[in-house]
């Protein structure tokens, strides 16, 4: 794999990365450990603002090992992880490290990750539970979620997700196509602080492809 070898490394700790694009490339756990290794310590304190792992069979153990570096992208605002296979438990794993925290010697007190995608997850009531722990912190600015393509989630998921959105200090859109809801009308829900939250389901898809067809 050549983004490993000592010429890359040499040149990416030499770089001032802002988007990095790393998709589609079957990685897996082990290539995950190996492309951090290299990569991720590079980001300690520099300017990346946007990662794109999708489709790279991360599983559980690559979701581990994600979440480890992740705390040292400190500008992080965008992470896309979809169809990686990370299931509750890898989710667990990363909102643990986007998660803010009290202790000022801890990094990052504030979680600057506006934009998260883990759709086509295997993503169930369990991850459910961890996002909505998560998106109602004080300190948390994600302002987009997508949990698309998680069949598991169901009523119930939703049910677990919808209870703290009124609470929810940033969140602006959750979007939750093919997921198992029964029904499948999107709406909105009023936050405490004034603003609304837009819950995106299956009639979202269909009003897309209508338009796509009239153009």
């Amino acid at each position: 794999m050549t983004l490993v070898d000592e010429g890359a490394a040499k040149l990416l700790n030499c770089l001032s990365v802002c988007a990095l694009h790393i998709s589609h490339l079957g990685l897996g756990a082990n290539g995950i450990r190996s492309l951090s290794d290299v990569s991720m310590d590079a980001f300690r304190g520099n300017e990346l603002r946007m990662l794109s792992l999708r489709d790279n069979h991360l599983g559980v153990d690559g979701s581990l090992d994600l979440a480890q570096r992740l705390r040292n992208a400190e500008n992080l605002t965008a992470l896309y992880v979809s169809n990686n296979s990370i299931s509750d438990d890898g989710l667990r794993y990363l909102l643990a490290s986007l998660t803010p925290h009290s202790d000022a010697a801890l990094q990052p007190t504030i979680s600057g990750v506006r934009c998260l995608d883990a759709s086509s997850n295997g993503i169930g009531k369990k991850g459910c539970a961890e996002f909505a722990a998560f998106v109602a912190l004080p300190g948390v600015r994600l302002l987009k979620l997508d949990l698309s393509f998680n069949p598991g989630i169901g009523d119930d998921g939703l049910t677990i997700l919808d209870e703290p959105l009124a609470d929810a200090p940033s969140l602006r859109h959750l979007t939750l196509l093919s997921c198992g809801v029964q029904d499948t009308k999107s709406y909105t829900v009023e936050t405490r602080s004034g603003y609304t939250v837009r819950v995106e389901l299956d009639d979202a898809e269909e009003v897309s492809d209508s338009d796509g067809e009239d153009a």
